[in-house]
């Protein structure tokens, strides 16, 4: 992915980012809870920067459970 992009990407809401990838916030949110994703909640505007570095994770492992990949 282009590091532009990706940084960009990062720093998005996840409810703006989950409409411009045309994902379910809500099946996205739940995806992120069954994987130990913890820290976020579907009402409060989180983005993929500050969910992978609460968690001890990256953004591509994120990115793959929000898009479902």
């Amino acid at each position: 992915m282009d590091t532009i992009l990706l940084e960009r990407i990062s720093k998005a809401p996840i409810d703006i980012l989950s409409k411009a990838l045309q994902v379910d916030s809500l099946a996205a949110f739940k995806r992120l809870q069954a994987n130990g994703i913890n820290g976020i909640s579907i009402e409060r505007t989180a983005t993929l920067e500050v969910i992978w570095t609460n968690n001890e994770t990256n953004i591509m492992e994120v990115f793959d459970l929000i898009t479902d990949n």
